[in-house]
C-alpha cells in the first residue's frame, strides 16, 4: 500500500469518533488483502507519441485489443465532470462503495423480485473490469469487498485513470482514449463536450451505441445527456447549447502507423511501457518518409530499391526523424 495513501487513512480514521471500530475494519481488510492481494496486471497497447504528445504510431496489445491508457494529464475537468455525474456523483466521497446506492438497490431488487439496479460505483466497475466474473449476488459482494482493497491501494484519479483505460466501446476497442483515437482521431485531452458526452454514454450500450453505424441513435442520445448537464447546471449554458449543435458524423480509423522501424524498435525495448514518448517530430518524419520513397522510385531502375535516413538534431542531440526503409510494408525490402 502506497505510504502516502496508508497515511491519509490512518489520519481520517484516528480523527473520527469510532476511530477503534474502523480500526478493526482495516484490520481485517489488511489480512483480507494479506490473504488475496490485489493484482493489477493490465496489457494496454502500446503508443509512441512524437515531440509534442501526439501519437506516432500505435499497436494491438497481446489479445489483439485496442487498449491504449488514458494518461491522468488527459482526463480533462470536462471528462472528469461528466463521466462523475453520469456514473458515480460521491466518487469523491465514498470508499469505493455507496452505502446508501446499495441499500436503495437491495431494496428494489427485493421488491421487484429482480435486478433492477447494481449501485455499481466507479471503483466498483473497474473491479469488474480487471476481474470479470458471472453477475450473480454472491460476486457482487466480492466486487465490493475488492472495490475497498482498491481504494486502499490507489487514489481516486488513479482509479478513475482505470476505469477510463478499461471501459468498452464495442467491438475490440477498450478504453476512452483507444476510442476517441480511433473515431475522432484526436487525444482526450481535445475532445470538445459533444464528443465527451459521446463516449461518456457508449460503455453502458456499446453494442447498440456504435460509433459509425448508429451516429442517429447516439446523437439523440448525446443531446439527452447534455440536457441533464445543463438541468445540473454543470458545464456553462452556452458550452451546452454549442454542444447540442456540434454535428455527430464520425467512422472508424487506423491507428496512426509513422515511424514504424522506431516504433517496433522503442517497442520491443520498452515492453510494459503503455506510453512511450520518441523525440521524433510528426511533420519532418512524414516529410522525410515521402521524399525517401520518391528517391527510391525515381532510382529504382538502377536497381536501387532501397534506402533508410536518420536524422538528428546537431543542438539537442536529438533524433527527430527516423527512416528505415522506402516502404515498411513491402517484404522484399
Amino acid at each position: 500500500m502506497p505510504l502516502i495513501k496508508l497515511e491519509y487513512w490512518l489520519k481520517h480514521l484516528y480523527k473520527s469518533r469510532n476511530w477503534r471500530m474502523f480500526m478493526v475494519v482495516i484490520i481485517i481488510f489488511a489480512g483480507l488483502d494479506f490473504i488475496f492481494p490485489i493484482k493489477v496486471n493490465t496489457q494496454y497497447s502500446t503508443v509512441i507519441t512524437d515531440s509534442d504528445g501526439k501519437i506516432l504510431h500505435a499497436f494491438l496489445n497481446a489479445h489483439d485489443k485496442w487498449r491504449m491508457q488514458t494518461e491522468l494529464k488527459e482526463i480533462t475537468p470536462t471528462l472528469e465532470k461528466a463521466i462523475i455525474f453520469k456514473e458515480d456523483r460521491w466518487f469523491r466521497y465514498h470508499f469505493g462503495i455507496n452505502p446508501i446506492a446499495v441499500g436503495r438497490a437491495f431494496f428494489n431488487n427485493i421488491l421487484k423480485r429482480r435486478r433492477t439496479s447494481g449501485a455499481s460505483t466507479i471503483t466498483m466497475q473497474v473491479v469488474r473490469l480487471l476481474y470479470p466474473q458471472e453477475r450473480t449476488y454472491w460476486h457482487k459482494i466480492i466486487e465490493m469487498v475488492r472495490a475497498i482493497q482498491l481504494e486502499l491501494h490507489f487514489s481516486k484519479d488513479e482509479i478513475l485513470q482505470m476505469y477510463l483505460s478499461l471501459v468498452p466501446y464495442g467491438s475490440n476497442i477498450e478504453g476512452l482514449k483507444s476510442a476517441s483515437v480511433l473515431y475522432f482521431q484526436k487525444s482526450p485531452d481535445v475532445l470538445s463536450l459533444a464528443e465527451v458526452t459521446a463516449l461518456t454514454i457508449i460503455p453502458n450500450r456499446p453494442s447498440s451505441l456504435r460509433l459509425g453505424k448508429n451516429n442517429t441513435y447516439i446523437l439523440q442520445e448525446r443531446n439527452k445527456w447534455l440536457r441533464r448537464f445543463a438541468e445540473a447546471d454543470l458545464f456553462a449554458a452556452q458550452d451546452i447549447e454549442d454542444a447540442l449543435s456540434e454535428p455527430l458524423q464520425v467512422q472508424r480509423h487506423e491507428a496512426p502507423k509513422l515511424a514504424p522501424h522506431l516504433s517496433y524498435r522503442l517497442k520491443t525495448s520498452y515492453p510494459d511501457q503503455p506510453t512511450i514518448h520518441a523525440s521524433v517530430r510528426r511533420n519532418l518524419q512524414m516529410t522525410l518518409e515521402k521524399m525517401v520513397q520518391n528517391y527510391v522510385n525515381r532510382l529504382y531502375g538502377l536497381n536501387i530499391h532501397n534506402a533508410a535516413v536518420m536524422l538528428i538534431n546537431n543542438q539537442t542531440k536529438q533524433v527527430e526523424a527516423y527512416v528505415g526503409s522506402a516502404d515498411f510494408n513491402n517484404p522484399v525490402d
